[in-house]
């Protein structure tokens, strides 16, 4: 996505010129100053409906966005937009964590076993996101549960 932008915006600064470019540019700006606001639509939603695939997807295109930010003036905070989609996939662990342990101790286990199957999916998506999720956790909950 980032190399069509540039290459859009190169032919832009090639081909037009003055005023029109300027107009053209504030299209791409509109565009980019929203990105942050679509991850956390994006991710809050894929998270609603357990589509933990559609978000590990998202943390692993964070990083290809890193100079898209700088493209508009003035540049927007890419580290804000990351850390904003990172603590909503926290918080939901978070909250998954609260109701293992509710389930347990409640000894609701229909719930517990469906909360722990959520649980072991996002384990199988954010492993990979050592600041996002801690296997630790999942490992002492699942040996307590068993």
């Amino acid at each position: 996505m980032f190399r069509r932008i540039t290459e859009a915006r190169d032919f832009l600064v090639k081909h037009v010129g003055g005023k029109r470019l300027v107009e053209a540019e504030m299209a791409f700006s509109d565009l980019i100053k929203s990105i942050d606001k679509v991850l956390r639509e994006k991710t809050t939603t894929a998270l609603n409906e357990q589509c933990y695939d559609v978000v590990a997807l998202i943390l692993y295109r964070l990083p290809d966005l890193s100079g898209v930010f700088n493209l508009v003036t003035p540049p927007q905070n890419y580290d804000n937009a990351v850390d904003s989609v990172k603590e909503l996939v926290r918080g939901h662990i978070q909250q998954m964590r609260v109701t293992v342990e509710s389930n347990w101790s409640e000894k609701k286990y229909r719930a517990l076993q469906e909360s722990m199957t959520d649980l072991k999916t996002m384990e199988q998506y954010f492993k990979g996101y050592p600041d996002v999720y801690d296997t630790s956790w999942s490992n002492g909950i699942v040996e307590k549960v068993n």
